[in-house]
């Protein structure tokens, strides 16, 4: 079975602690419908990238909703983000993202994949200009 499209535990982030710093030090991308917190530390980690995903009651009232775009939202992430860790990996980078969702209404998957893509390649981009 290939491995690239597994989502584990180690990938995300729990620890208070880090969350704190995510949301202190790290930079603000805002790409409909997320907001996305970034962490780029020159340490290499394994695994090279973690998450966090958080959709705030105030933006979804529902649980079922906010639970329906997690399960969204983590499956995109999986199923795309093997290049982006192979890209993490080679240029030996450790980074944490938090995933905010902004937007009122639900969306569709295939609007999120979309977006999330975005995110990645915007994420890869400002690594780029930062190192140079």
């Amino acid at each position: 079975m290939d491995n690239r499209f597994f989502f584990r535990k180690s990938e995300r982030i729990h620890e208070k602690t880090l969350i704190q710093k995510l949301f202190t030090q790290g930079k603000t991308i805002i790409i409909p419908p997320f907001r996305v917190q970034l962490l780029v530390s020159e340490a290499e980690a394994n695994p090279p990238a973690r998450i966090l995903i958080s959709i705030p009651k105030k933006v979804i009232r529902k649980a079922v909703k906010r639970n329906l775009l997690k399960r969204r939202i983590r499956e995109a992430y999986r199923l795309n983000s093997h290049k982006f860790k192979d890209y993490l990996s080679a240029k030996k980078i450790s980074l944490s993202l938090g995933f905010i969702y902004v937007e009122g209404q639900v969306a569709d998957y295939h609007s999120i994949e979309k977006s999330l893509l975005v995110v990645l390649d915007s994420v890869i981009g400002k690594i780029e200009r930062q190192r140079k």
